[in-house]
């Protein structure tokens, strides 16, 4: 379900032009805004991302709960959110809201989710680095986590990563199970 919010503005600031620290700002002020919603089906908010499409702006929030995500909670939190976002009105320009399960090749935001995922693969994009680094998710503490490949272990600051993205190899896709974590907070 999208909601569309017609203005002035060009939301070609937001999406991949959007600077990292803008995104990380953006991303806390409607996770603090819309985790009350997720809470009332028992739901988090596991990532939220920009897309820019064309000339437009997507904003995806994938929700994830202890039982998954059913098609109902989604169209909920999405009226709901949608209602809320009006009114608040956090994100200048027009844009979509597109709300889903994470999916197994999932963003990773929550420091949770990183514990949760400990000696999966995964892909990082950092700032300021034209390439993806992938590797096996080693050790996660409060600023940074570590991944390990055939050519280097590297520790990785939160704030320095554009998205983490989960890689499952087979076996590790077999064993994905929804999260059982409630808690909202920022890597």
């Amino acid at each position: 379900m999208s909601v569309a919010k017609p203005t002035g503005h060009t939301p070609s600031k937001f999406g991949l032009t959007m600077q990292l620290e803008q995104q990380q700002q953006l991303r806390h002020t409607l996770r603090t805004l819309l985790s009350p919603i997720a809470h009332e089906q028992d739901l988090v908010i596991s990532a939220i991302e920009f897309i820019t499409e064309g000339r437009g702006l997507n904003v995806a929030i994938y929700l994830d709960g202890p039982k998954g995500v059913s098609i109902d909670q989604c169209a909920y939190f999405s009226r709901s959110s949608g209602v809320l976002l009006d009114v608040e009105d956090p994100i200048s320009g027009a844009y979509n809201l597109e709300v889903s399960s994470p999916g197994f090749n999932r963003l990773i935001e929550r420091k949770e989710d990183f514990i949760r995922f400990l000696d999966y693969n995964i892909r990082i994009k950092v700032a300021h680095r034209k390439s993806k680094i992938e590797g096996v998710l080693k050790d996660v503490d409060d600023e940074t986590f570590t991944i390990e490949n055939d050519f280097e272990s590297r520790q990785i600051r939160f704030e320095d990563c554009v998205s983490v993205r989960l890689l499952p190899t087979m076996e590790q896709y077999q064993n994905l199970a929804p999260s059982h974590s409630g808690d909202t907070n920022d890597k």
